[in-house]
């Protein structure tokens, strides 16, 4: 009995009347009729949401419109073809045909992974922006070892600058640098020179901003997390758009053109 895959979707005329067709060429040509409703993959709806209905079986393919008499002649032509090939004992289309009918780990892996994308996408994303902030949050309970582990992993992915990175359980959330015009006066924060005595960071490659690059705080000033200001917003803007659209399973719509003219 040879495999037949319809590829249908929700509401489509035609995909009924084929599937009656289907039904009622059961007897005088057998087949096993696999449904897959293209809506469940977004990359199958690419690929067939122009087509649908869409039937193949063995090597061939018919995709809409398709009448009663096309599909007996290719389903007769495929099991004609099976038929001649298990009597030449084909022992590669045996296999093949095997395969085709059992379900293996890496089918039933794919299978989940491309209903689950997005929600291990989240998890990356939030493992990612996630361990930067527990970095602080270890050197506070004074597990510097667990701390440092993940200051070196994220120190080949950001220059860790004490000034552009977020600090926790400090007087100041950031510590910007005097040249910034940042500091003091209304503001009341307190520049990264002073605070941390950490001076001549002016000079791009001098031994001051491997300091404040080495730098991770202290119990007054805090501790910073493990990548910058700007990462921490990319990536966390990221993470909190991949996981509205992991709940709600809805994109966001596109700007409309006019909009990038303003």
């Amino acid at each position: 009995m040879v495999d037949l895959t319809l590829y249908t979707r929700k509401n489509c005329h035609l995909c009924d009347v084929t599937r009656e067709d289907l039904a009622s060429l059961q007897e005088q040509y057998p087949h096993r009729l696999i449904e897959v409703d293209i809506d469940a993959d977004p990359s199958l709806v690419t690929t067939y949401g122009e087509k649908i209905p869409v039937v193949e079986v063995g090597p061939y393919s018919l995709s809409a419109p398709i009448d009663r008499k096309d599909l007996a002649m290719t389903i007769g032509a495929a099991i004609d073809r099976e038929e001649q090939l298990e009597k030449v004992g084909d022992e590669g289309y045996r296999r093949r045909s095997k395969r085709g009918q059992t379900v293996s780990g890496g089918d039933k892996f794919s299978f989940w992974f491309s209903r689950q994308y997005m929600l291990v996408f989240t998890l990356l994303l939030f493992l990612y922006v996630g361990l930067p902030v527990l970095a602080p949050v270890l050197m506070k309970a004074g597990a510097t070892g667990p701390a440092s582990i993940i200051y070196k992993m994220y120190s080949p992915l950001c220059h860790q600058f004490g000034f552009r990175s977020f600090f926790l359980f400090g007087e100041q959330p950031y510590y910007p640098l005097r040249e910034t015009g940042l500091t003091g006066g209304e503001t009341g924060l307190v520049d990264f020179e002073s605070a941390t005595g950490i001076f001549h960071l002016h000079e791009a490659n001098g031994n001051a901003r491997w300091e404040a690059r080495a730098y991770r705080g202290s119990a007054e000033v805090g501790y910073k997390m493990a990548l910058c200001e700007r990462d921490m917003a990319i990536y966390g803007a990221m993470f909190l758009f991949a996981l509205i659209f992991w709940i709600t399973g809805r994109r966001i719509p596109p700007l409309h053109w006019i909009f990038w003219l303003l």
